[in-house]
């Protein structure tokens, strides 16, 4: 029986990490501008946000405070980026953001 219950716990393992990783590398642009809109106290969001938080696109609106009465302005156009996951890994951020216009 323990090599049952062995087998059983590094299978739960094997299938936490795997679930883990699909969450990290499909996780979706909105989390980003959900982490970007609380880390600016709500002055920079990523509104209509498409694609993965390692490449995504989003329409920059930019507020002047946190409040329902603040004005809001959005970039014209929409900001996509590219995040590469292997430098991140060896320690570096390599984050290429790109304008386009409409």
């Amino acid at each position: 029986m323990p090599t049952l219950s062995r087998a059983w716990i590094a299978a739960a393992a094997g299938g936490a990490v795997a679930v883990l990783a699909t969450l990290v590398v499909l996780a979706p642009a909105q989390w980003a501008g959900q982490a970007l809109e609380h880390a600016s106290g709500g002055r920079v969001e990523l509104a209509e946000a498409t694609g993965t938080i390692w490449n995504g696109a989003a329409t920059l609106v930019l507020a002047s405070g946190s409040g329902r009465g603040e004005s809001r302005s959005s970039l014209p156009g929409t900001l996509s980026w590219h995040l590469s996951a292997p430098a991140l890994l060896m320690g570096t951020v390599d984050l290429t953001l790109r304008h386009h216009r409409r």
